[in-house]
């Protein structure tokens, strides 16, 4: 059990996970509107403080309760407008609305009263405990503990005080608010966890099939780059049931993993790559359209790169979109990302036709629903051409050291 909160304690807080995995289900904007609900709640709670016997008195006090609430209607206003915030932005909420209830909760004649006003802080520790980490859930635990012992002094030692029921209250706020969320984060991590590992390909520490759909939305486009395309390779690893007949299922899987590490070191930190199961990997990665072809010849040049044992080559078929396609089509990135790593696999089997060890891109359109749930047609983009390509007549590609590209005519007579 200790190793395990050790483990909790250390693990890197992941704010943007639980947005991740509600915005492809179109629940993002549901729980942004909950939080914004919440904010307003609580501001209006202290508005109607100002009313009542039991609110404050002095000019002090209404000042800090007013403050407090109109704090509490710029932060959802703020969550209503702008959308989710940074994560400092969400940091500065969690202090704001821990010293803002503690606050308004101490300005209530009635100390007892202001106790129940605490609970308040139960809705702030469910939100740290799903969109922060440890730490920050022991900071925020730090201070319920510090408010609820104050108000536990002020109500067992007031002018009617009652020891024995400020002990109960107390008891009873620390449970809720104090013990409660680490343990609901310890459950929420340990998910979390196991929702991370089911994303990745145990053999190569890459991404598998579903963790790529769902990375690759999270490819970030350059401000101000013109010309900065999405391109999809399918990369097959040539005649690998040759490694497992003739060296066993262990060295072909030091071949997969082999072929992950290199893979991986010619090509951009944040593309994103996955074995797609077998003996294939798909990358998706941004860059200019003039560099698809740099980064294809590296990849199958570095996987042909002499070794001792268990030699494989690769062939490779691209597809690539314009980037301002793929940001208008991104709210249906499934049907997209199929579509162009169907086109890949297409030039890639076409690179296996053609001898192996060669990269194909392929250049007709993909077929792609719309929202209206007809088909359209989305143009693959055109990879640059130089002046050192000759018709290869009997295949229909273009070909140029070793790089070919199929063209939407070639597709419609294929």
């Amino acid at each position: 059990m200790l190793a395990l909160v050790r483990e909790w304690w250390t693990s890197r807080a992941d704010y943007r996970w639980v947005l991740d995995y509600f915005e492809p289900r179109s629940m993002e904007q549901s729980i942004r509107w909950l939080v914004t609900l919440c904010a307003f709640a609580l501001g209006t709670v202290a508005v109607v403080m100002l009313f009542t016997p039991a609110g404050p008195h002095g000019v002090i006090g209404k000042t800090i309760v007013g403050g407090s609430a109109v704090t509490g209607g710029v932060f959802a206003a703020r969550w209503a407008i702008y959308g989710w915030p940074s994560r400092r932005m969400s940091i500065l909420f969690v202090a704001c609305a821990d010293v803002g209830i503690t606050t308004v909760s101490w300005q209530y004649s009635d100390r007892f009263v202001g106790m129940y006003g605490l609970n308040s802080l139960v809705l702030i520790s469910l939100y740290v405990v799903f969109f922060h980490g440890p730490r920050m859930l022991a900071a925020h635990s730090v201070w319920v503990l510090a408010s609820a012992t104050l108000f536990a002094i002020a109500v067992g030692t007031g002018p009617d005080g009652d020891p024995a029921l400020a002990i109960a209250q107390t008891i009873a706020s620390l449970v809720i608010i104090v013990a409660a969320p680490p343990a609901l984060q310890i459950g929420f991590w340990m998910v979390r966890s196991d929702a991370d590992n089911s994303l990745v390909d145990s053999l190569t520490g890459l991404l598998n099939r579903r963790g790529l759909y769902l990375h690759a939305g999270d490819l970030i486009f350059p401000e101000g780059s013109g010309g900065v395309d999405v391109v999809v390779m399918v990369l097959d690893l040539d005649r690998f049931k040759n490694v497992n007949d003739e060296h066993g299922h262990a060295v072909g899987d030091e071949v997969l993993i082999r072929s992950a590490r290199r893979i991986k070191s010619v090509i951009r930190g944040g593309a994103v790559l996955s074995r797609f199961g077998g003996e294939e990997f798909v990358l998706v990665d941004v860059l200019p359209r003039a560099n698809a072809e740099a980064v294809a010849e590296r990849i199958r040049a570095a996987l042909a790169a002499p070794v001792e044992t268990a030699p494989v080559t690769v062939s490779i078929g691209v597809s690539c979109i314009s980037g301002s396609e793929f940001v208008a089509s991104r709210h249906r990135l499934p049907a997209l990302l199929d579509a162009m790593v169907a086109a890949a696999d297409r030039a890639m089997y076409q690179a296996k036709r053609l001898g192996r060890d060669c990269v194909v891109a392929d250049l007709s359109g993909v077929d792609l629903p719309s929202d209206d749930g007809q088909v359209h047609q989305v143009a693959l983009s055109q990879l640059p051409q130089g002046h050192g390509f000759r018709r290869d007549r009997r295949s229909g590609f273009e070909r140029r050291s070793g790089i070919e590209r199929r063209t939407a005519a070639d597709r419609r007579t294929r």
